[in-house]
């Protein structure tokens, strides 16, 4: 094991540890945003979950029951009316034995910290952008199961479209989720920042939190992959940016037929000024550091696969499937590690950010306000920053359904009265959001080997979504065969009742000329 991994290791053992002490690192540690007491609002974890009851008070207006203490809160209509059904005849909200993973820290600290096991296969391609910037998309290619089902009944198979956390861990639950895709017969494909998980950073620019450009490009090339197939995306975590941004800009235009988020993080500027809790502060920020230091070159490793290149809509895209893997060494304490960063990022992203500032932060306000804020060629003010990221900017011109899954005792994004705006829900048709007692921030595990629960809640959603829409075309069809008939009718009425119709007349009455028919 690497020198950073030992390190990485008992940061997360301590973790762990924290985890344990919870209550009382509640009330006297720091909090997370927008945390203040509220009466009888932590005794949940003594009350009995009574099937078809809610998280908490605050969202007793509005909001449906459904089995294992979980609610829907969303604007009524026939969209939701039918996720309705989907939901509460789901096997997966079922109550079950309590299990000793009940509690927020340890759903969300096993989430993180447990190994990720065998995996799936993984075929990767890099996409070459504008800029010539590489982002990586995983396609999902294994292991198959002879059981496989297709989401569509009569079509093709839909592509599910993942996007990881902003930090750049790709973790057991997305992984999880990519298998039971493929077993129910998606094609999942992973997208990858640059220089997240392994993809090199061969420009010096970064994608920030909320801008939506690379994803617009990798979008266009899986469309043009998959042109006739449904495409259908999933975020977790702080990856909702994007993933919101996105549905937000592109609106109708965004080829994407239904969007899950999973513990997203909503209020994002609130969440970086008012900061984690300094266990999670510090390891998501250490994270963000071994990211960056895992996408810059040092030693150079040959992938063996060749390269091709692609055309995508009259744009020039090349996948290059031959490029160079890079494995930096680090050292194990901090200022080392500040030191090892910057100087391999010397070349790369001194022209641009203060290097020395950047890996000796110490907050992930201060770590993404050096980054892309503090720049030496186009700086922005803080303002500025969130005005252009902010994933609700364009929220009202979202033009496809959003689940959102959310738990009340998530340890990372707050309690849901202070960091979800549930206005956005009860006015908004296309959003609905799962709201439960326990789960933590993007854990909603269960007892071993059953995957997490709102992988299936996801994917039952998607199903719905698409026999739904199938419903409404088929109406639309009937309807306008039904008008087609009646028109017809009402146009040759007036013409049986003619006492003479000369062929001379018929130039009046159809608009075609005989030429036309030769």
């Amino acid at each position: 094991m690497p020198p950073w991994g030992a390190a990485l290791a008992l940061l997360l053992a301590a973790l762990a540890l924290l985890g344990l002490l919870a209550p009382r690192l509640r009330r006297s540690g720091r909090r997370a945003v927008g945390v203040k007491t509220l009466p009888g609002a932590r005794g949940q974890d003594d009350d009995e979950e009574v099937d078809g009851g809610g998280p908490t008070d605050q969202f007793s207006d509005g909001r449906e029951p459904l089995p294992g203490g979980c609610c829907l809160i969303c604007k009524p209509s026939a969209l939701a009316q039918c996720l309705l059904r989907a939901l509460r005849r789901s096997a997966a909200l079922k109550p079950g034995p309590r299990s000793w993973l009940s509690g927020p820290h340890l759903q969300t600290l096993c989430h993180f910290i447990l190994p990720v096991g065998p995996g799936p296969e993984l075929a990767r391609e890099y996409l070459q952008l504008a800029d010539d910037g590489l982002v990586a998309l995983d396609w999902v290619v294994g292991p198959c199961t002879r059981g496989r089902r297709v989401t569509n009944a009569g079509g093709l198979p839909a592509v599910l479209l993942v996007i990881p956390n902003a930090w750049g861990r790709l973790t057991r639950n997305v992984l999880g989720l990519c298998m039971l895709a493929l077993e129910r017969g998606y094609y999942p494909v992973i997208f990858h920042r640059r220089g997240h998980y392994g993809c090199p950073l061969v420009s010096p620019r970064l994608q920030s939190f909320g801008d939506p450009s690379d994803l617009k490009e990798a979008v266009t090339y899986i469309r043009f992959r998959h042109p006739a197939a449904p495409l259908f995306a999933v975020s977790e975590g702080s990856g909702s940016a994007l993933l919101l941004s996105y549905l937000g800009e592109c609106g109708s235009s965004s080829y994407v037929t239904g969007a899950a988020c999973v513990s997203p993080v909503l209020r994002c500027r609130e969440w970086f000024e008012a900061g984690l809790p300094w266990p999670y502060e510090r390891g998501f920020l250490l994270q963000q550091k071994i990211a960056l230091g895992r996408a810059n070159p040092t030693t150079e490793e040959t992938l063996p696969w060749q390269p091709r290149a692609h055309s995508v809509q009259g744009q020039h895209a090349v996948i290059w499937l031959n490029c160079h893997s890079f494995h930096p060494k680090m050292a194990t304490t901090n200022a080392d590690l500040g030191t090892s960063w910057r100087l391999r990022y010397a070349t790369a992203l001194e022209e641009t950010v203060d290097t020395d500032k950047l890996f000796r932060s110490h907050s992930l306000r201060e770590f993404e306000e050096t980054l892309f804020c503090h720049t030496k060629s186009f700086p922005l003010s803080w303002d500025t920053y969130w005005d252009r990221n902010d994933p609700l900017r364009d929220v009202d011109e979202v033009a496809v359904p959003v689940l959102c899954i959310c738990s009340a005792d998530d340890p990372v994004c707050g309690p849901p009265d202070h960091t979800l705006p549930t206005e956005l829900f009860h006015s908004n048709p296309y959003f609905f959001l799962l709201l439960s007692r326990h789960g933590g921030h993007c854990g909603f595990l269960r007892h071993q080997p059953l995957p997490a629960w709102s992988h299936e809640v996801i994917l039952e959603n998607f199903r719905a979504l698409a026999e739904f829409f199938r419903t409404e075309e088929r109406m639309k069809g009937l309807s306008r065969r039904r008008a087609s008939f009646l028109g017809g009718r009402r146009r040759w009425g007036p013409l049986q009742k003619r006492e003479v119709s000369p062929s001379s007349n018929l130039e009046g009455i159809f608009n075609w000329k005989r030429s036309y028919t030769r």
